[in-house]
């Protein structure tokens, strides 16, 4: 970090376009934005190039971190379409949950239909009240993203499914 602010105030833009780049790949303490220094030094004309070669970089040291990292990357370009794909890989509620306010927009069903999976997945590994609560607040959100046919479906399913859980069906008479 201070060999990026010694180039900095060197004005050395290969430096500090050298040195931007570990940080944001490693993932340090970020004490500056990285990524808006490589793209305020990085030439508007290599840009892309440049970030698909950081994206590269980033999947070949395979840590569990780097989603986020490639996640935040594609949030910042705004490619939506791949980080629905990202999003597809690891469907589990809460990553649905945390990149929907991003998606929500142009992939509304999309994520109706990873809810709607995420859902009947965790019910059946999951017993009691307060899992039920959860699994209905999802299904509210199916409904808040315009797939109320889904979830209705998804409700009669676990009608079906699950008629003796009856913590759960007091839960779906809620939603």
């Amino acid at each position: 970090d201070w060999l990026l602010k010694i180039a900095q105030a060197q004005n050395d833009s290969e430096k500090i376009i050298e040195y931007a780049r570990l940080l944001f790949i490693d993932n340090f303490r970020n004490e500056q934005d990285y990524y808006q220094i490589l793209k305020q030094y990085v030439k508007p004309e290599k840009w892309t190039v440049f970030v698909e070669a950081v994206i590269q970089d980033i999947t070949t040291k395979k840590r569990w971190l780097d989603t986020g990292l490639i996640a935040s990357i594609f949030i910042n370009e705004e490619w939506w379409d791949r980080l629905l794909e990202m999003v597809k890989k690891s469907p589990d509620l809460s990553t649905i949950d945390h990149y929907e306010k991003y998606l929500s927009k142009h992939f509304a069903n999309e994520i109706a239909e990873l809810y709607a999976t995420g859902v009947l997945k965790y019910v059946i590994n999951n017993m009691g009240r307060n899992h039920y609560q959860f699994a209905c607040r999802y299904i509210r959100k199916i409904i808040k993203l315009g797939a109320r046919e889904k979830a209705n479906e998804i409700i009669s399913h676990l009608r079906t499914e699950y008629p003796k859980r009856k913590a759960l069906m007091e839960e779906l008479d809620k939603v």
